[in-house]
């Protein structure tokens, strides 16, 4: 788990739920495998290939002086919110990392659907050797191209993943089911029990986040769990949760919530 040209976004609409791509074993077979640097130029695009996105002069690209101007889907801010919430990475020069283990491929090439408008080349298969374990760890990445500066300001600062103040305004139901795809899962306490891991935040942050929950109905509590910290989702929530998130999970990351999608009942 790792430690916005800004978009106007109006009042949250009626929950769409979001398509889910073909993901099969033909794409996972083609994809490259890299070493764990940046691959150069893997976000360089001359003309945009997507709708969503029109070219103006230039782009903020590496090696490149291009500049976009994107005017992005409602869907696509969504993601970007969640994924900047949860596993996300945005350098510096507006290029967002989307990056999740090999098993969760079809998650990456999810996200990788829903923000083709700013997408740069297909995900490739990372290998890293961890000397400490003597073992190789996959994972699946993408970048999209330079072109989220803005959120950049309202997300970190310095080199510190930060809750923006407006974060109310930027969150929506699918920022919720994305942001819990990348960070969320099953509590141990209880059957019921959701949580989130927010270790990389501070404990004040902790509270922003909980009322930002808090807005679409999900009480939560605030757990310390060795120097970091977790959210959790209290039982009374649990079915208002679910029929918040439920709509937008894929099919591989339904085993997250200790119930079924649809029934909001046992398995």
């Amino acid at each position: 788990m790792r430690k916005r040209q800004e978009v106007a976004r109006g009042n949250v609409g009626p929950t769409v739920s979001s398509p889910e791509p073909d993901t099969g074993a033909a794409w996972l077979s083609s994809a490259r495998v890299v070493n764990h640097s940046r691959p150069a130029g893997v976000i360089r695009q001359t003309n945009p290939t997507h709708n969503g996105g029109v070219l103006l002069a230039e782009d903020h690209t590496v090696g490149s002086h291009r500049k976009f101007i994107v005017n992005l889907p409602p869907e696509a801010c969504s993601v970007i919110v969640g994924s900047l919430l949860g596993d996300g990475y945005l350098y510096p020069n507006g290029t967002l990392q989307i990056e999740h283990c090999l098993v969760q491929a079809p998650y990456t090439f999810w996200k990788y659907e829903m923000l083709q408008c700013i997408a740069g080349k297909l995900p490739t298969v990372v290998e890293r050797y961890d000397s400490r374990t003597m073992k190789v760890y996959r994972s699946v990445r993408f970048y999209t191209k330079a072109v989220l500066k803005e959120y950049r300001a309202s997300f970190y600062q310095e080199r510190r993943k930060v809750i923006p103040k407006n974060l109310g305004d930027l969150l929506d139901s699918l920022g919720v089911a994305v942001w819990f795809m990348d960070d969320g899962g099953r509590g141990a306490r209880t059957p019921k029990g959701l949580v989130f891991n927010t270790s990389c935040y501070t404990a004040g942050e902790q509270v922003a986040l909980q009322q930002a929950l808090g807005r679409f109905g999900v009480r939560t509590s605030i757990h310390q769990v060795g120097k970091g910290f977790q959210l959790y989702v209290k039982v009374e929530s649990f079915v208002r949760f679910v029929e918040l998130v439920s709509p937008h999970l894929i099919a591989s990351m339904r085993y997250k919530l200790p119930v079924d999608p649809v029934t909001t009942s046992p398995p």
